[in-house]
């Protein structure tokens, strides 16, 4: 694993996904999904799994 510097000035993607469903549809009207090029990854679904597993995040969704 490398570790970089820290540089507050660029965008960065929160660490959590909020799950609370308000919150949660604005960030789903925010985000531009995957275009299976993996430009994007890690897209919403994704980390959305790898915070709650794959079966809430399917179900969150």
């Amino acid at each position: 694993m490398r570790v970089g510097d820290s540089r507050p000035e660029l965008d960065h993607l929160a660490p959590r996904v909020d799950v609370d469903p308000y919150a949660l549809a604005d960030v789903m009207d925010d985000d531009s999904g995957s275009d299976g090029t993996g430009r994007n990854f890690p897209d919403l679904c994704a980390r959305l799994a790898a915070q709650t597993g794959h079966d809430r995040a399917a179900a969150e969704l």
